[in-house]
């Protein structure tokens, strides 16, 4: 499947910055989504944290569960 267009922005910044997506680096092969759209029932990632040099003081980054709304918060922790 190719990337979509955010997906390409996205990179093309990391890239650009020398940043890293840090919930895709502690989850290289997971599916996780901070945002539901009924009317198109698809599921985004539309949150992030991107670090370079405090990468080290990273112990957890998750997202959370959809409850409520149509958002689900993603929750970094560092040491």
């Amino acid at each position: 499947m190719p990337e979509s267009k955010a997906a390409q922005v996205i990179q093309l910044f990391l890239q650009e910055y020398g940043v890293a997506d840090v919930w895709r680096f502690w989850s290289p092969t997971s599916k996780g989504y901070s945002f539901y759209s009924s009317v198109h029932k698809t599921f985004s990632r539309i949150d992030f944290f991107f670090f370079d040099k405090l990468f080290p003081k990273v112990v957890t980054c998750e997202y959370q569960s959809i409850v409520i709304s149509d958002h689900g918060p993603l929750t970094m922790k560092m040491c």
